[in-house]
């Protein structure tokens, strides 16, 4: 027995012996190994090299779409799957610029540089405008320096945009631009911009005014922050910056001073003489707090206004006519939630069709769910989709097909559906269903809808 027990001594002793000696040589040897592996960082994270690519393009006609590879501005046509080069990388780079978009022409381009963020939507940039026949930069009367807003009329090559909080329109790329507000003021007057509270819980982007279908009216915005309260806080800038800047933001907390709004439309075709016109919000409305919640032009002269009660539980839509010198609003709209705010988040949008006479709009029926509905004047709104599921936005109304996102079948899903107006089987297809592709809800059209 005393035998057997040195033995097991001896052993035991051994294997400290062994592990004592092992393993620093081993944690040594692994020491000197170079991990050849790429280590994830934060730069990576919010870098591009580790996103799935996309592929950006806008249809410029009902058959050759927009789109830019290495820096080149090109068109391709569907018909012929020709590709057309119309700025060349050496262009932009030589202005130091980058493309940012195309007259609705294809006469002229806007190049950005000095881009400068300020929100979540918004930002100042400057533009040169470039002469796409010519092939180079407009020289005369150029645009003004940190532009807040910026956009192409949709016919022609009309410029609207906003500088130091007022609007201006360019009638022609080349000559002097026309003053259309002159009351804008930093933190007090915004016109055709939205302030803190519209970017970033209303309208979710940088811009308020509206171009009507052929161009003729502009419609906008005026927010008067004058009496909002302000929060200020210190904002540490650059490495350069020595000391840091205090930040004020008109920002209205519950029960605080809203910014007042005021809805106009200008005559863009007799810009000699500028005269805005006010269309006032539903008489229920004007001795309260209320929104502005989305603006929708239906026609060359009609447009369609979404007011909302500040509590957000009320929506009124307004269709509105121009005559003349003034607009003749047809009595709005109502739409009510008993349980919380109109809508997923807000309002959903309007979808006319084509003469304008009636949209579709995606409201909750008896059940609470959430479908598309027709609505024509004063009649009761008809259901066009029904069931135990929702639908969670409109993508977009042809002539024969309405196509639109829902969740149908699996809540935590989103698929593209379309559902004939012609008359047809009013049988819902699925677009999307048998794609294994994660689907958003968001596409490109052409604007006939075949592409």
């Amino acid at each position: 027995m005393k035998t057997w027990l040195k033995w097991l001594l001896g052993i035991l002793m051994g294997l400290v012996v062994v592990t004592i000696v092992a393993v620093p040589v081993a944690l040594l040897a692994t020491k000197e190994k170079v991990d050849e592996r790429k280590t994830y960082t934060l730069e990576d994270y919010f870098g591009d090299e580790y996103r799935p690519k996309s592929f950006g393009l806008k249809w410029v006609s009902e058959n050759a779409f927009l789109f830019r590879a290495k820096d080149n501005v090109l068109i391709f046509n569907v018909d012929n799957v020709k590709t057309t080069e119309i700025i060349s990388n050496t262009t932009i780079f030589n202005s130091n610029s980058s493309f940012y978009t195309l007259s609705e022409d294809g006469r002229f381009a806007l190049l950005q540089y000095n881009y400068e963020k300020i929100w979540r939507h918004s930002y100042t940039a400057s533009y040169h405008i470039y002469d796409v026949e010519k092939k180079e930069i407009v020289a005369s009367n150029k645009l003004p320096e940190k532009i807040q807003y910026i956009t192409w009329s949709p016919i022609g090559h009309k410029l609207a945009y906003v500088w130091e909080y007022n609007i201006y329109i360019k009638e022609v790329p080349g000559e002097n631009s026309t003053m259309i507000t002159t009351n804008g003021e930093h933190n007090k007057i915004l016109n055709g911009i939205p302030d803190w509270v519209y970017e970033e819980e209303m309208f979710s982007t940088n811009y308020a005014l509206w171009w009507s279908t052929n161009a003729k009216f502009l419609a906008y915005v005026e927010f008067n922050d004058t009496d909002v309260p302000v929060i200020e806080y210190s904002f540490y800038g650059e490495d350069s910056d020595q000391y840091p800047h205090t930040v004020v933001i008109p920002y209205p907390k519950a029960g605080a001073k809203n910014p007042t709004v005021r809805l106009f439309a200008v005559n863009t075709l007799s810009l000699a003489v500028v005269n805005p016109v006010e269309i006032v919000p539903p008489t229920e409305l004007r001795t309260i707090d209320y929104y502005i919640n989305g603006i929708n032009w239906v026609t060359d002269d009609k447009m369609a206004i979404q007011w909302l009660r500040r509590i957000q539980n009320v929506s009124l839509l307004s269709v509105c006519d121009s005559a003349g010198a003034a607009w003749n609003c047809q009595p709005p709209v109502y739409e009510q939630s008993s349980t919380g705010w109109v809508g997923y988040f807000q309002p959903s949008s309007p979808y006319f069709t084509q003469d304008g006479s009636k949209y579709y709009k995606v409201i909750s029926n008896r059940e609470g769910y959430k479908h598309i509905h027709l609505f024509e004047g004063s009649n009761v709104p008809i259901p066009i989709t029904s069931g135990n599921w929702e639908v969670t936005s409109i993508a977009t109304v042809a002539s024969n097909f309405l196509y639109y996102i829902s969740n149908e079948g699996f809540p935590g899903r989103r698929q593209l559906y379309k559902i004939r107006l012609d008359g047809g089987s009013n049988t819902a297809q699925c677009v999307t269903c048998n794609i294994r592709l994660r689907v958003k809800s968001h596409g490109n059209f052409n604007s006939n809808l075949k592409l």
